[in-house]
């Protein structure tokens, strides 16, 4: 099992890290909303011509003319 390593944080930190981490901060209990951006990507090769499940959007492939 891996080791957990905490990343403390002061307001308007950033913090950049693989997008599969397991995140378990404590509950924001002030009055400052808490916002946090996830952002990520797939190779163009592991998805051309794959047609996506329609879980976020409709269902489709992701065909030369859909990825541009």
């Amino acid at each position: 099992m891996f080791d957990a390593i905490p990343m403390v944080c002061d307001t308007g930190d950033v913090i950049i890290s693989n997008r599969q981490i397991v995140h378990g901060s404590f509950a924001n209990t002030g009055f400052e909303p808490r916002i946090t951006a996830n952002f990520g990507f797939h190779k163009r090769s592991s998805v051309l011509n794959v047609k996506g499940a329609g879980i976020h959007s409709e269902a489709a492939v992701y065909d030369d003319d859909f990825i541009k």
